[in-house]
Formats: C-alpha cells, sequence, structure tokens
C-alpha cells in the first residue's frame, strides 16, 4: 500500500517472518511515534529490500515494526526516489523508473463491515 502521509516505508514484522525475511534486519530497536504524535509502534530495526512491481524490481529501506493496517506501506521515501505519480481519477500509480514508466491500477475497494 502507497502512503503519502508515512515519511518513511514500514513493514510488518509478523510480514518478514512469513516470507522468512526476518533475519535481514539491522539497526537500532526502541519505540517511534508517528506523526500524529500519538501512536507509536516498536520497531525492529530497518531492512534493506526489493520488491517487484509489474515485473520490475525496486529498492526500499523500510522500518520493521510490530503491527500495521497493511502488511506493508510505501512512504514518502520510495513515493519520492521513484517520482511517483498518484492519479486517483484513473485509478492508477505512475512509477518512473531507470527512463521508463510502469503503470499500477489500484486494487478493487474492499467492502468493510463497521459496526
Amino acid at each position: 500500500m502507497g502512503d503519502t502521509g508515512a515519511t518513511t516505508s514500514l513493514i510488518k514484522r509478523s510480514t518478514l517472518l512469513r516470507v522468512n525475511y526476518h533475519h535481514h534486519t539491522y539497526g537500532t530497536m526502541g519505540e517511534i511515534t508517528l506523526g500524529d504524535g500519538k501512536t507509536t509502534f516498536w520497531q525492529y530495526g530497518s531492512i534493506n529490500m526489493w520488491i517487484k512491481i509489474n515485473n520490475i524490481k525496486t529498492r526500499v529501506k523500510a522500518m520493521v515494526v510490530d503491527d500495521l493496517a497493511a502488511d506493508f506501506i510505501l512512504g514518502m521515501d520510495w513515493i519520492k526516489y521513484y517520482h511517483v505519480n498518484i492519479l486517483p481519477r484513473k485509478r492508477q500509480l505512475r512509477i518512473h523508473y531507470r527512463r521508463q514508466q510502469i503503470i499500477v491500477k489500484f486494487d478493487e475497494d474492499a467492502p468493510v463491515d463497521v459496526k
């Protein structure tokens, strides 16, 4: 998931454990606070990894955290580096990579049961 409100990219620790990639983490552990100044997460370090989007590999450095609404959040660090254009009316992202433009369509909205 892309998130323009996230300064850095984040990945859920359980996601790394599921894909057996957790042993590649490095850096310091500790509590981090989100931009709202109230929400805190436990950070287990950072990870450098490649993610494949439409058969193109892109590099991302993500902080490993204990809990997220999504498995993986691509933050503004990744969005700016790859000059990503978010086009809501066309429901797509345009990622610029090595003189190429990759077009990624949004996933369909999933219904959410709110009680």
